[in-house]
């Protein structure tokens, strides 16, 4: 007779204390997402650029407005606790001292996606919306643009926006502050 095994997902308490206890290692590249430790690729050159051209952006425009927490943890669900390359925060004056960010504190999520970019439109996209995340952004660097979705379901996002170079998008909560696609990607190689 053939057993059946069973998978037994990880919570994030259960995450967070392996951490704590030393079992995943402070310099290692990994988040959980729907219960399993998921190991993160290595960041290529590409990724390396996108990441700081869109911290200087996004810390440079919305000073005062958001914080912006870059690849920290952002609970989602009980079992769900991925690191998104940029979250956009609700400011608070105790800057989540006693409390880490969950997704009601959330105004925005951003990934880099070169090798990742099949992953973070399949299974991210869809923790992220199941999650409530009212707005996730795709910095596309394979296909050349950028990806906005938003109004979460549980199965994904009601709209997605594309933008390619010559154009312009801004996060719902700040309308009035644009990015343009160009500056968001950078020259092409």
């Amino acid at each position: 007779m053939a057993i059946d095994y069973q998978r037994r997902p990880i919570t994030v308490e259960e995450y967070e204390r392996m951490g704590e206890v030393g079992i995943i290692g402070p310099d290692e590249r990994v988040e959980l997402i729907e219960g399993e430790i998921v190991v993160k690729p290595p960041l290529g050159l590409r990724h390396i650029a996108c990441l700081l051209r869109l911290n200087e952006l996004i810390v440079q425009r919305l000073a005062g407005r958001a914080m912006v927490f870059p690849q920290g943890p952002i609970r989602v669900s009980s079992i769900s606790e991925p690191e998104p390359d940029f979250t956009l925060l609700l400011r608070r004056e105790d800057y989540y001292r006693h409390q880490r960010p969950d997704q009601t504190y959330v105004y925005a999520l951003v990934e880099c996606a070169d090798t990742s970019l099949r992953y973070d439109r399949g299974t991210k996209l869809r923790v992220y919306a199941k999650a409530g995340v009212r707005e996730y952004w795709i910095v596309n660097l394979v296909e050349h643009c950028v990806e906005a979705h938003r109004e979460p379901h549980d199965l994904g996002y009601a709209v997605t926006e594309v933008r390619r170079p010559g154009e312009s998008l801004a996060f719902e909560e700040f309308p009035e502050i644009e990015f343009t696609v160009n500056e968001i990607l950078g020259p092409r190689d």
